[in-house]
């Protein structure tokens, strides 16, 4: 049995500089909302792209938190 990936990719606004990192390595993950001061998550699965995007993230604000998925 494959093991699920437990990670969630989550973007922390107080640590976001708006620099687009994120926006431009993983646009289907994270994405800028209309009158929003930053980007926000739309798709939190651990994907190569969300992969490269807390890599590229110059001040940690995109990241990954362990979730428990066998929590119903």
């Amino acid at each position: 049995m494959e093991e699920k990936d437990k990670r969630r990719l989550v973007i922390d606004p107080s640590k976001c500089i708006m620099c687009g990192a994120c926006t431009a390595v993983a646009p289907n993950n994270c994405m800028w909302a209309p009158g929003s001061d930053t980007p926000k998550v739309v798709d939190e699965t651990p994907t190569k792209e969300a992969e490269e995007a807390v890599g590229n993230c110059p001040t940690g604000a995109v990241h990954f938190v362990e979730v428990d998925i066998d929590k119903k």
